[in-house]
């Protein structure tokens, strides 16, 4: 496994999505950027009303 520091190269990420192709390393943030996975579906976690 490969531990991320602060202020270091992370490992390529490029991801093919709906409005085209998005990289990490063309990310220019003030800050920081945050990359959230979610494994599911939401349409069965919410209730219907």
């Amino acid at each position: 496994m490969v531990v991320l520091k602060t202020r270091q190269a992370v490992p390529a990420l490029n991801v093919e999505t709906l409005n085209g192709s998005w990289s990490l390393s063309d990310q220019t943030p003030e800050h920081f950027t945050m990359l959230v996975f979610y494994r599911g579906c939401i349409a069965r976690c919410v209730p219907s009303i």
